[in-house]
């Protein structure tokens, strides 16, 4: 009895997860890479939000987030040394173009991972940003608390 409700209470509701430390997982993109023939390599970004009540946000703009990344990385390719993809300095690289897209800056971290993640499982979920949360459902739930602060009024 006493399993059942502690997992219970590791269940939570999309409203709680977004209230974490926000740290959102973006889509796994193609980015490209400075090696001698045009290639790409899949990297997964995860994003972390300075307000957690601008997580939606955030993800009503990952189309543009993504593009401006995009910008970015075929400006200037991912460096590869000795045949392996070099990622260091690379979040810090993105930052600007990120916050960009905003106008102010929402974001104040980024972390790159090499190749597709899925969301928050396996070696992903002992990481500091394990508890991302993806943009999938987060409209519902922006639609559910706009729909009760006009209730409200």
């Amino acid at each position: 009895m006493a399993a059942a409700s502690e997992d219970a209470s590791k269940k939570q509701t999309l409203e709680e997860m977004f209230a974490l430390p926000s740290h959102v997982q973006l889509l796994p993109i193609n980015a490209p890479i400075d090696y001698p023939s045009p290639n790409t390599t899949p990297i997964t970004i995860y994003l972390r939000v300075n307000d957690p009540e601008q997580v939606g946000t955030v993800c009503k703009n990952a189309p543009r987030i993504a593009d401006a990344i995009m910008q970015e990385l075929y400006a200037r390719p991912i460096p590869v040394k000795d045949r392996r993809v070099v990622l260091e300095g690379l979040p810090e690289r993105l930052l600007k173009p990120v916050n960009k897209t905003f106008g102010k800056r929402m974001v104040s971290e980024i972390e790159i991972l090499f190749g597709a993640q899925s969301m928050g499982s396996g070696t992903v979920s002992k990481l500091p940003f394990g508890s991302a949360g993806g943009c999938t459902g987060v409209k519902d739930m922006l639609d559910r608390v706009e729909k009760a602060k006009k209730e409200k009024k």
